[in-house]
């Protein structure tokens, strides 16, 4: 199986999930909703990357990891509050690797640290918080926990302004702020006002956030690795 193929996979258990959703078939979805970022992690760890970018892989691949059991245990979360809860965890662990990932490439790209883009994300965790406040009960604490480590997780992204590859800061970027949107529909879906759609739009968000993520990631690791092999065969 060559590494493009999981790719296709990606998209056909994409658009089949969001069509279960449609036609309101979710008994289904415990095999095409765990099969959208399953794939994303068999393509990234089918991509070779160099011992100096090889723990950003890493931490990208265990952020997948627990991206897809936080996929999984939301399924199960008619049946009890604790699968909301633990899926909940689940992703929250998802975003601090990213934000090891992030910062560990920051770190080796000798990207400055700006103060100054941490005010539009504090701006969106403080408006997120407001609005929904009233209506968060027993959920106001968690909710408030995983609002600040995602949020963090796009300040992270942002931090990365200046990488050596603009397309792969666009593409990761870009796949932070749907991350972004995407948790920012559910939570508005599930606790302020549910709207017809909703969670056709959470998924689709969703999934497309983890794809240019993963994408971005690939390029990361596989650009530096190219360059390495370019400078021994140069010798």
């Amino acid at each position: 199986m060559t590494k493009q193929v999981w790719l296709v996979i990606f998209f056909i258990a994409l658009v089949a999930d969001i069509a279960i959703m449609q036609y309101g078939a979710d008994e289904w979805r415990i095999f095409s909703k765990p099969l959208i970022v399953f794939s994303l992690l068999a393509w990234l760890l089918n991509n070779r990357a160099s011992s100096k970018y090889l723990p950003v892989k890493n931490h990208f691949a265990v952020a997948l990891a627990f991206s897809i059991v936080g996929d999984v245990l939301l399924l199960f979360e008619p049946r009890s509050s604790l699968f909301f809860i633990t899926g909940l965890v689940s992703f929250l662990i998802a975003h601090i690797f990213y934000i090891i990932a992030f910062n560990a490439i920051r770190k080796k790209q000798s990207i400055s640290f700006s103060k100054l883009l941490l005010l539009p994300v504090l701006l969106y965790y403080v408006a997120l918080i407001y609005i929904l406040n009233d209506s968060l009960g027993d959920m106001k604490i968690p909710v408030m926990v995983y609002g600040l480590v995602i949020s963090i997780m796009l300040a992270a992204a942002l931090q990365l302004r200046n990488m050596k590859d603009r397309t792969s800061f666009s593409l990761l970027i870009s796949g932070a702020l749907l991350f972004i949107a995407s948790d920012s529909m559910l939570a508005f879906n599930k606790f302020y006002a549910p709207w017809n759609g909703a969670g056709i739009a959470i998924m689709l968000s969703y999934g497309m956030a983890q794809l240019l993520i993963t994408i971005s990631a690939v390029r990361i690791v596989h650009a530096h690795t190219i360059v390495k092999h370019n400078k021994a065969l140069a010798h």
